[in-house]
């Protein structure tokens, strides 16, 4: 759902933290904080890609 590798480099994130994570109610607490923030991350990364793409348009 991320632009360019945007996407890649989140989930590689998510992916090592919860590799790092041996004790089971942090990583619940992890997964919920990533469920909530998800969509924030969503909308902020592809409303800066649209606005770079549009500069580039008017240039």
């Amino acid at each position: 759902m991320l632009p360019d590798g945007e996407g890649a480099a989140w989930l590689a994130e998510v992916v090592s933290c919860l590799a790092e994570t041996l004790d089971k109610d942090k990583r619940r607490r992890y997964v919920r904080s990533y469920r909530r923030s998800v969509p924030r991350l969503v909308g902020t990364s592809w409303a800066e890609h649209l606005r770079a793409s549009r500069r580039r348009k008017l240039s």
